[in-house]
């Protein structure tokens, strides 16, 4: 292994720790909104999202499929998407984490988001920590997969055994 390549895997817990964290405070951060607030920005991201969504799967789905695509609980699968490859990101890297941590780290987090959400004068809900945690589960899946495919392992285990 070259000194540039041991240079760039040294790096990968620092920038999955990192990317961890920013996720990790967005998610966090935006539980903290009030009901109001939240619904003004989740407009916003639709409004600008929907045409590209109804573009995409128009092809696939039929019209009325499409325009039910909640983009409320499309962000929550997608931003614990992201923390679940920061999560396999980190796993890969270090290897020093039981591999159980990952996906209890995902279930606190999606408990912790609903918890705060009470507090925000959001009703929490069971329903959005399941597609939390799938969300959070199909991200690591994902990279889980990738680097099985190009023949490297995720943590202490191989994951495909």
């Amino acid at each position: 292994m070259s000194a540039r390549d041991r240079m760039v895997k040294d790096d990968i817990p620092w920038i999955s720790m990192v990317l961890i964290a920013l996720t990790i405070s967005f998610i966090w951060g935006n539980s903290f909104m009030d009901r109001a607030a939240s619904s003004e920005q989740s407009d916003l991201v639709e409004r600008y999202l929907r045409p590209y969504i109804d573009k995409t799967l128009q092809g696939y789905l039929p019209l009325d499929i499409v325009m039910q695509v909640d983009f409320r609980k499309l962000a929550h699968f997608s931003e614990f998407f992201v923390l679940g490859v920061a999560l396999a990101g980190l796993c890969s890297a270090t290897r020093e984490l039981p591999l159980f941590f990952y996906p209890v780290m995902i279930l606190l987090v999606a408990g912790i988001d609903e918890g705060i959400q009470h507090f925000s004068g959001r009703a929490p809900m069971l329903r959005d920590v399941l597609l939390d945690m799938n969300g959070g589960f199909s991200g690591f899946a994902t990279l889980a997969f990738l680097h099985h495919s190009a023949g490297l392992t995720l943590g202490k285990e191989d994951l495909t055994r």
